[in-house]
């Protein structure tokens, strides 16, 4: 099974408390839902452990992967299944020291940091931004379609795009290399979590 085809990124926009946040990615499980990210940025370590905790007692509930976004020492903490980071964070040899054989992805823009992320033991590899978002406001470039399916012929890691992804684009980017989309708002910005994870569906 690929643990990539359906990513799903946490937002707490719209929540007013971590159980309702935590009953829509529940539902997006359900719906299809093969992997989350836990990313937060506006909580303290003590609330962001709280919270991850019972996240990653809900994905082990239903057997998939927990993520944690940056916070290396979060993903140790709370027993996640791996960390996700970015160009400007730990390097993947320092978080590979401390989390071992645990799942390391990283965040990519163009071929030569894909390369690098591959050479350097990453799992696998975000590629973006695609499509414009809403999602992050530090966008500096939109790749595209062309500029993702560069990418996935350059390296052999799995590659999931992410950025401004719908239900649309999912047969576009598993034909361009892709194993799968991350998406935010495109599953937790809608009424009904499980229907929206249930469109990514096209098989």
């Amino acid at each position: 099974m690929n643990p990539y085809r359906l990513y799903l990124i946490t937002d707490r926009k719209g929540y007013e408390s971590t159980t309702q946040m935590l009953y829509a990615i529940e539902q997006a499980i359900i719906g299809g839902v093969s992997i989350v990210q836990y990313r937060e940025k506006n909580l303290t370590a003590r609330e962001m452990f709280h919270e991850a905790k019972k996240l990653r007692e809900l994905t082990l509930n239903y057997k998939i992967p927990l993520i944690i976004n940056d916070r290396v020492d979060l993903a140790i903490s709370v027993e996640a299944d791996g960390v996700h980071v970015g160009q400007d964070d730990l390097p993947i040899e320092s978080v590979r020291q401390m989390i071992g054989n645990k799942i390391i992805g990283i965040s990519t823009h163009n071929i030569q940091e894909a390369i690098e992320a591959e050479k350097k033991g990453a799992d696998y590899i975000g590629v973006g931004t695609i499509f414009p978002t809403n999602s992050k406001k530090d966008i500096t470039k939109i790749i595209g379609i062309d500029g993702f399916n560069e990418i996935t012929s350059s390296v052999s890691i799995p590659c999931v795009a992410i950025g401004g992804i719908t239900h649309k684009h999912m047969s576009t980017i598993i034909k361009s290399g892709g194993v799968g989309v991350a998406v935010v708002s495109a599953i937790l910005g809608e009424y009904d979590s499980k229907i929206a994870a249930e469109r990514f569906d096209i098989r």
